[in-house]
């Protein structure tokens, strides 16, 4: 079977890649049959695979040839058929290439399509290049590494790191969305990587808890590093895996939490939260808070 299948971005797609209509219409069966709501067929990808392959964008080219699967992928099942495309390739009108593959796709019974708003460029850039380009010019997408993108911001990244190596500080950014906050949280990850700490990054959304999320960090921590002083509450543990298997099995307080730290040894940890702002749970935020006043009534923990 030449049709080739993915896990779509969108919950509930079954998403496939092909040309031909009898493989697509199989494909769509089968992933009708695993209880997906959608079948969608991707024409937007750009890779030197599906060119070679006669799939994805460069099936812009031929909107006959997508119609015909999409007429083929809805007579076999009842859940909805959809179409991912480009807006064109290369040197294509996207007024005559888009146009045409929507015309005739909705002759075939499509009524949704969605569209990645620019050209697949097919001749010449690689999909690295694409990823570089993509980069390079969208102003509010996070840089994820530190390279020659990355301008403009020194100042305050060594006022960070000092934060953090010198004063033993936690440190906020705040600021809207769009400047570069999360930029900044992916470089000092880079930088005190490889500076040798032990450097955990979680992005937070409105349904992690405080509990979930310094699950996540301690479980990243294998047990290598553990150290229990004399009267500590883990002195009679023998075996575990990670740090997180310190902790209660269900809630656990700040305390508990800071107990937990206190008897990490041998490497030095930097936790990263991303996107705080989409926190919403005030018992997370005060929990955040208490972590940090008891912190800082302690001794700086290294």
């Amino acid at each position: 079977m030449e049709a080739q299948v993915g896990f779509g971005a969108l919950s509930g797609q079954f998403r496939l890649v092909g040309a031909d209509p009898a493989d697509l219409a199989a494909a769509a069966r089968i992933g009708e049959a695993e209880g997906y709501d959608e079948i969608n067929l991707n024409v937007g990808c750009p890779s030197d695979r599906v060119q070679s392959g006669r799939f994805g964008a460069c099936l812009m080219r031929e909107p006959e040839l997508v119609a015909e699967c999409m007429a083929a992928m809805g007579a076999a099942v009842k859940v909805p058929v959809t179409v991912k495309c480009r807006i064109g390739v290369d040197d294509q009108d996207p007024e005559e290439s888009l146009f045409r593959l929507v015309e005739l796709c909705s002759q075939a019974g499509v009524k949704l399509f969605v569209v990645h708003a620019r050209k697949a460029l097919l001749k010449g850039l690689s999909p690295e290049v694409n990823g570089l380009l993509r980069e390079a010019f969208t102003p509010t997408r996070p840089k994820q590494r530190l390279n020659s993108l990355f301008i403009g911001r020194t100042g305050t990244l060594r006022r960070i790191i000092s934060a953090i190596e010198e004063e033993r500080a936690h440190v906020i950014l705040f600021g809207d969305r769009g400047r570069g906050k999360t930029s900044l949280a992916n470089a000092v990850e880079q930088i005190a990587a490889q500076a040798g700490y032990m450097a955990l990054k979680q992005t937070c959304s409105s349904e992690l808890t405080f509990e979930e999320i310094f699950r996540h960090f301690l479980k990243k921590i294998p047990s290598t590093y553990f150290r229990a002083t004399s009267g500590h509450a883990f002195t009679q543990i023998n075996t575990f895996q990670s740090f997180a298997e310190l902790l209660p099995r269900e809630s656990f307080s700040v305390t508990e939490l800071n107990e937990v730290l206190g008897s990490i040894h041998g490497t030095h940890v930097l936790m990263i939260l991303d996107e705080y702002d989409r926190v919403t749970d005030e018992d997370f935020r005060n929990k955040l808070a208490e972590l940090f006043e008891e912190d800082m009534a302690g001794p700086k923990r290294r």
